[in-house]
């Protein structure tokens, strides 16, 4: 369950993958939309999304 503020009403996080919210920086979400690919290959997109975007913050 995602936290206070960043989900909607159904629970989704408004934000998955390589998106973040501006407001909770270094909070990611992966695995929460649903994909006709997969969910394992589905993860490892979101993980190099996710991984990707780690790299241009300098974290």
């Amino acid at each position: 369950m995602p936290s206070p503020g960043t989900g909607g009403t159904n629970g989704v996080p408004h934000f998955n993958g390589g998106e973040a919210d501006p407001k909770l920086p270094g909070l990611w979400f992966t695995g929460m939309r649903p994909s006709i690919r997969g969910c394992f290959a589905n993860a490892r997109i979101q993980a190099k999304a996710i991984t990707q975007q780690i790299v241009r913050q300098g974290r």
